[in-house]
C-alpha cells in the first residue's frame, strides 16, 4: 500500500542526537498508535528500510475523532487517515506526516534543531531570487510594527536596507533556476514546489536537502545581508547579557484563533475544561508585557517589577525557559486540536509549551542582538551604523 502514497516535497528536518534502532522505531510507532485508542489495523508499516545510504520508515492507519464543529456529547465520530514517513540520512531525520503526531518524548530524546544559519545556506544559495518573505521586528515594544510580509518577482529590486532594518526573517520563498523552495528556518521546515510524488522520490528529496544542510559552506544570497542574520548562541560567550524577556503573544493568538492548532485548558472542579475566549484574553493579557531579566551565570531570573516570576538558562545551543509563575497562567495547559478534549497524550503546561516551541523573545544589553524563535540574530546594519561617525550625534 505504501506504493500508493503521494505527497508534496515538504518535510521538517532535524539533527539526530543519537542513532535510531529497530527497537526504538518499533517503540515509537507503538506510542503513535497508542495515542489513538480507536486505531485500525495498519494500512502500511515499514521499519528502517535501506535506500542507499538512507533508511526510511513509515506507518499509516485509520482512527476516529469528534468533528471539530461538534461537541463530544453529540456522539458523532469521523474516520481519519494519517501517516508518518521518517527518513534517516547522515545523522539527520526528515519527517513528513499528516493527521498523526510524534510523541514529545521522542523529540526530546532523539532530535536536535538544525540551526537557521544552516537552513539559510541550504535554501537561500547564491543566485537565489527571493519572491516572498515574512519578517519579525527585533523589538518587544507594542508601539512598533511587529511583523510584515513582502512579495514580488524579485524582492532585491523593491526592498532596500531601510525597509528591512531591525527585522529578522521568519519564513521565505525563493526561486533558484527552475526550482522554487520555501522554508521556515526556526522549525526546519523546507519544501520544494512539485507534483505529489511517491515515497522513494521523497527519500531522494530528503537526501538532497540534507546533503545541502551538511555540506553547505558558501554564504547565503546577498539579499539576506540586508536583514538581521542568524548567529551561533555560543559565539557571544558572555560578552552580552539578556535584559528583557517577552512571550510571543501574537504567535499564541494565531495558533489559537487563526490556525486553531492548539487549545488552552485547565482543571475546573476536578474536570478538564477548555478556556473561554474571555479566559484566553485574560491569560494572554497577563503575558503581553516586557519582563526584566537579571542575574549572573547561565541561570538568570525574570522579574515583573520587583517580583521574581521565572527564570531562563543560557545553554550552548539554546536558551531554555526554566520557570514562569504568573497568577492567571500558572495552571493552564496546552493541547493539540488534533485530539479530542482531554485526550492529547502530549498535553503540557503553558510554560513548557512556551519553552518547547521557543515562543519568546530576549533582548540584550548589546542592542544589535535579539533571540527570537529559538535563534540568536545580529543586526549587522545596526552594528555598521553604530560604528559610523554619525552615530554619537544621533543619540
Amino acid at each position: 500500500m505504501i506504493d500508493s502514497l503521494r505527497v508534496a516535497k515538504t518535510a521538517n528536518f532535524h539533527i539526530l542526537k543519537r542513532q535510531m534502532s529497530n527497537a526504538a522505531l518499533d517503540d515509537l510507532f507503538r506510542q503513535v498508535r497508542a495515542s489513538q485508542p480507536s486505531a485500525s489495523q495498519n494500512i502500511f508499516y515499514h521499519r528502517r528500510v535501506q535506500a542507499g545510504r538512507a533508511r526510511w520508515s513509515a506507518i499509516s492507519f485509520l482512527y476516529d475523532r469528534s468533528p471539530s464543529f461538534l461537541t463530544e456529547d453529540a456522539g458523532i465520530r469521523e474516520r481519519i487517515c494519517g501517516f508518518i514517513l521518517l527518513i534517516e540520512y547522515r545523522d539527520h531525520l526528515a519527517i513528513l506526516k499528516s493527521k498523526l503526531d510524534l510523541p514529545a518524548g521522542f523529540f526530546t530524546r532523539y532530535l536536535g534543531r538544525v540551526s537557521a544559519e544552516r537552513v539559510d545556506r541550504a535554501v537561500a544559495r547564491q543566485g537565489a531570487v527571493f519572491e516572498k518573505i515574512r519578517l519579525r521586528n527585533m523589538s518587544v515594544s507594542k508601539h512598533v510594527m511587529r511583523s510584515k510580509t513582502f512579495e514580488a518577482d524579485d524582492l532585491q529590486n523593491v526592498v532596500g536596507p531601510a525597509g528591512a532594518n531591525r527585522y529578522v526573517p521568519q519564513a521565505y520563498a525563493v526561486r533558484s533556476g527552475t526550482d522554487h523552495y520555501s522554508t521556515t528556518p526556526s522549525t526546519g521546515r523546507i519544501g520544494q514546489r512539485s507534483d505529489r510524488v511517491d515515497h522513494l522520490a521523497l527519500v531522494e528529496y530528503a537526501k538532497s536537502v540534507i546533503d545541502e544542510l551538511v555540506g553547505g559552506r558558501a554564504a547565503p544570497a546577498s539579499f539576506l545581508r540586508t536583514l538581521a542574520r542568524a548567529i551561533d548562541l555560543a559565539s557571544i560567550g558572555g560578552t552580552a547579557r539578556p535584559t528583557s524577556f517577552a512571550v510571543d503573544v501574537a504567535g499564541f493568538v494565531d495558533a489559537i484563533h487563526v490556525d486553531r492548532e492548539i487549545r488552552l485548558v485547565h482543571e475546573d472542579s476536578g474536570r478538564l475544561t477548555q478556556l473561554s475566549k474571555h479566559e484566553i484574553d485574560a491569560a494572554l493579557n497577563e503575558l503581553d508585557r516586557a519582563f526584566r531579566v537579571s542575574g549572573d551565570g547561565k541561570r538568570m531570573d525574570i522579574f515583573d517589577g520587583a517580583d521574581s516570576v521565572g527564570a531562563i538558562a543560557i545553554n550552548q545551543a539554546r536558551v531554555a525557559l526554566r520557570d514562569l509563575q504568573l497568577p492567571i497562567t500558572a495552571g493552564i495547559e496546552v493541547e493539540s486540536t488534533e485530539y479530542a478534549l482531554g485526550h492529547d497524550p502530549n498535553r503540557i503546561s503553558l510554560r513548557r509549551y512556551i519553552d518547547r516551541e521557543d515562543k519568546f523573545i530576549l533582548l540584550f544589553d548589546a542592542l544589535s542582538l535579539a533571540y527570537i524563535d529559538g535563534t540568536l540574530f545580529r543586526d549587522e546594519g545596526f552594528v555598521r551604523w553604530w560604528r559610523s561617525p554619525v552615530a554619537p550625534f544621533a543619540l
